[in-house]
């Protein structure tokens, strides 16, 4: 069960994270949110007017790595703008975890232990 306090969820956010760690030193390279802030807290009523940066979605998701990529689906659906439903397709600069590009997916990434 999710702690929440009027529908908003308890803990601050990020919600959901990807990091780069330096396996060497153990520092932390970067750190990002991933994912959207979800409906339930951009249109909650007691945020109304607040300018909300993205909070990133609980839930885990599979990576792809290549030599200078980390490519990642959202855990969570959102409404874009147009409201049209879904999640995107993320991909992100191995060294510095800015975002490079995105696409559109119709439904949240999903995956099982099974690796089906």
């Amino acid at each position: 069960a999710r702690l929440t306090i009027q529908g908003l969820p308890l803990l601050k956010p990020p919600y959901g994270i990807i990091a780069a760690i330096d396996m060497d030193r153990g520092d932390i390279l970067w750190r990002i949110p991933h994912g959207e802030t979800p409906d339930n807290v951009r249109n909650h009523p007691a945020l109304q007017g607040l300018d909300i940066p993205r909070t990133g979605q609980r839930g885990s998701v599979g990576t792809l790595v290549t030599s200078t990529l980390l490519i990642a689906g959202d855990p969570g659906t959102h409404t874009l703008p147009s409201g049209e439903r879904g999640a995107m397709l993320r991909a992100y600069d191995k060294a510095t975890g800015d975002e490079v590009g995105t696409v559109f997916l119709p439904a949240q990434q999903r995956s099982n232990r099974d690796r089906r």
